[in-house]
């Protein structure tokens, strides 16, 4: 409906969740996600470091995600660095975008570039900003794994 408005499809990110889905009856991210995009027809911004984060937090293998979601419909890619703190004695990967992503963050990234190729692609960072030139050797660093 929202799409028919705007004449134009609606771009949805998966987000990172930090509390388990509530109920016996919950959909697995990736079958979410497929479903989202077949009942809506919107396309998707996948968020390597927030699917990455998901897994490690919840369990599940980010490369069978990575695989099960549809691949006409990922339009987009970010990659982020996140960070591991410890709440009430339990360490959490949380999506911070404050610095170099790492090895998995990276791996997964250039996977998700070979198998969605024409995607746009992304390096979020909005805190803790280093240099310039570093941001750049960053970003080139991610291209040319790909």
């Amino acid at each position: 409906m929202v799409q028919d408005f705007l004449q134009c499809p609606l771009l949805l990110e998966n987000i990172a969740y930090y509390l388990p889905p509530n109920g016996r009856d919950h959909y697995s991210e990736a079958d979410f996600l497929r479903e989202l995009v077949s009942q809506s027809g919107c396309q998707l911004l996948l968020d390597v470091e927030n699917l990455r984060i998901n897994c490690d937090n919840h369990g599940g293998d980010p490369w069978a995600l990575l695989g099960g979601l549809p691949i006409p419909a990922v339009t987009e890619i970010h990659v982020a660095g996140g960070e591991q703190v410890q709440v009430d004695g339990t360490v959490l990967s949380v999506d911070t975008h404050s610095r170099v992503p790492g090895k998995q963050a990276r791996t997964l990234f250039a996977f998700a570039c070979a198998r969605f190729p024409e995607a746009i692609r992304i390096l979020e960072w909005d805190a803790g900003l280093p240099s310039l030139s570093e941001l750049v050797r960053t970003a080139q660093s991610l291209e040319s794994a790909v």
